[in-house]
């Protein structure tokens, strides 16, 4: 049911809105990239490296660089 509300499958929706908040969190505070995965719901700062630059094409310190 999600999926077809939402188009997208549950997982899916929910690694993207985590994203969108670390987005926001690299660009507005200066907190590490280990406190901003803590803060998005990853205890592994690498995966959530990893996962973050699969999902944007960027590292989070080399999206801070050009964002904020």
């Amino acid at each position: 049911v999600f999926k077809k509300e939402v188009g997208k499958p549950i997982i899916e929706y929910l690694i993207d809105e985590r994203m969108k908040d670390a987005r926001a969190l690299l660009i507005e505070r200066e907190l590490s990239v280990r406190e901003i995965a803590q803060r998005v719901g990853y205890d592994d700062p690498n995966y959530f490296s990893r996962l973050f630059k699969r999902k944007t094409g960027y590292s989070p310190l080399r999206f801070r660089k050009l964002f904020s």
